[in-house]
């Protein structure tokens, strides 16, 4: 955790390579993530509310309350962890502006957010799914582009 103090990555080229290869692990998490939900509950605005609330008339069973909970559960806290370890090394790899002041912070807005507002779908559809769905793929793109980004710089640095 040298690095984490020092900003330097030139003594150490395992290091580097360590730090890549946790980008790519976070890159893949986030991918997978995508896939999930689009498995357990679909980012089309009809299929995320047939799959929240169900559909009589197409005999689609509406989630279980419980099931949700865990889903965000589960997701909050992977999320958060993600972006901890996302955020400790873009600190250290970027510039630290104004701007990547604000891509840290609405980052975590934006992953809070998102499970805050499927929470919100299963009572509120109208506008709570379609929320939920901009969110996650808002925050999913930007953590994805910094982990490439951070890979970049990694390897540029040395």
């Amino acid at each position: 955790m040298k690095f984490l103090a020092t900003k330097s990555l030139k003594e150490n080229p395992f290091l580097k390579n360590l730090l890549a290869g946790l980008m790519i692990f976070i890159i893949l998490f986030l991918v997978l993530d995508v896939v999930l939900y689009s498995e357990q509950i679909g980012f089309r605005f009809e299929d995320a509310k047939n799959r929240i609330l169900g559909n009589e008339e197409e005999f689609i069973e509406p989630i279980l309350f419980d099931s949700l909970l865990i889903m965000i559960h589960s997701n909050l806290f992977f999320s958060m962890l993600i972006l901890l370890i996302l955020s400790a090394v873009w600190i250290r790899v970027s510039k630290l502006n104004t701007l990547s002041k604000w891509i840290l912070h609405l980052l975590f807005l934006m992953a809070i957010f998102s499970n805050i507002f499927l929470l919100i779908g299963y009572f509120y559809i109208s506008f709570g799914v379609e929320i939920w769905i901009v969110l996650f793929w808002s925050w999913h793109f930007i953590a994805i582009f910094m982990a490439i980004y951070t890979i970049y710089r990694v390897y540029q640095d040395g």
